[in-house]
């Protein structure tokens, strides 16, 4: 993978401003509650050998194939928690450590994405960067670091997404795992090396990868779990509302979360009146099938995992073409 010294630089700049970001609106939401939210970084329970976890019968019964990520994080802020106090310094210091992490997820699925659409597009780079900054500027401020897994989800998906391109398979292999172990959705890596990639029994085998590790390492779940599998699929604990409810919200709850989340679709909205915007059947089908597990997957409002649909919208946008001019006319 060659790394353009611009994309370094990209990288890094990508890497302060949403540190920043981060670190300024954070601080305003839990001034004053800071040991508090340091706590609930790290469980400690998920940590002990005799740790079980226990099904309720809803949407949050999807905590158990997110457990590896659970455990990871846990473990590593608790490490570094550790490493703070052998020093004699301030536990709080952790909440950096914390904003750093997550800067720097964000910054690489943006890295990634930016490297997918320099494959299809002649646009100047600092544009392509722009817009894809610009996009998880707003969901980062807008929604608020509302989970642990969608900005890990963001950069795992993207960077399936660049290696399939390349046609890396030991690198896509890699990340499609790390993509299943943060969270269920993982799986759906399948569909962008099978789209992408000669239809032959290797890619086969490749693409199928990340479905037979969630299997296996899931497979206590297949047998044991005592509800309805549509508890989980769709949003199912109260007072969360999905797509579904949409049309019995109050009107101006209706319209505030419809508007949140539009704005994110509002240069491809804009763009269809001129240009044909849907002209990879591939990247077209890869959009929808995560816009629709993205909005019918989590609750109205919640617009922190639209992270993850950023690549897909990113090659959209700057993959159209013009329209000729009888149709613009």
């Amino acid at each position: 993978m060659k790394i353009k010294t611009s994309e370094i630089t990209l990288f890094i700049f990508s890497f302060l401003v949403l540190f920043f970001i981060i670190w300024k609106t954070n601080s305003y939401l839990i001034n004053g509650a800071e040991e508090i939210y340091v706590k609930n970084l790290y469980n400690t329970y998920i940590l002990s050998p005799n740790y079980e976890f226990i099904f309720v019968g809803n949407d949050e019964d999807r905590k158990f194939f997110r457990k590896f990520n659970l455990y990871f994080l846990s473990y590593l802020y608790l490490e570094v928690s550790h490493f703070l106090h052998f020093f004699k310094l301030d536990n709080n210091l952790i909440l950096y450590f914390h904003y750093s992490l997550i800067s720097f997820t964000l910054s690489g699925g943006i890295f990634f994405t930016l490297k997918c659409v320099e494959k299809i597009s002649n646009e100047n780079l600092h544009v392509i960067w722009i817009y894809i900054l610009s996009t998880t500027t707003y969901i980062l401020v807008v929604g608020g670091i509302y989970d642990e897994f969608s900005h890990f989800e963001f950069f795992f998906i993207s960077g399936c997404l660049y290696f399939s391109i390349k046609k890396k398979l030991t690198l896509f292999i890699l990340f499609s795992f790390f993509a299943v172990a943060n969270r269920e959705t993982g799986i759906l890596t399948f569909f962008i090396y099978f789209l992408l990639n000669k239809k032959d029994l290797r890619n086969f085998i490749v693409s199928i990868s990340p479905i037979i590790f969630f299997i296996v390492s899931n497979i206590s779940f297949f047998f044991e779990y005592p509800f309805d599998l549509s508890k989980i699929i769709f949003v199912s604990s109260k007072p969360n509302l999905t797509l579904l409810d949409i049309f019995s919200m109050e009107k101006k709850k209706f319209l505030g979360s419809l508007l949140y989340t539009l704005i994110i679709y509002c240069p491809l909205i804009y763009c269809s009146k001129n240009y044909k915007i849907f002209t990879n059947m591939n990247y077209s089908f890869l959009f929808f099938l995560y816009l629709i597990i993205l909005n019918f997957g989590t609750f109205v409002g919640n617009i922190y995992p639209q992270l993850v649909i950023i690549p897909f919208i990113s090659l959209i946008f700057f993959g159209k073409k013009i329209k000729n001019s009888t149709q613009v006319n």
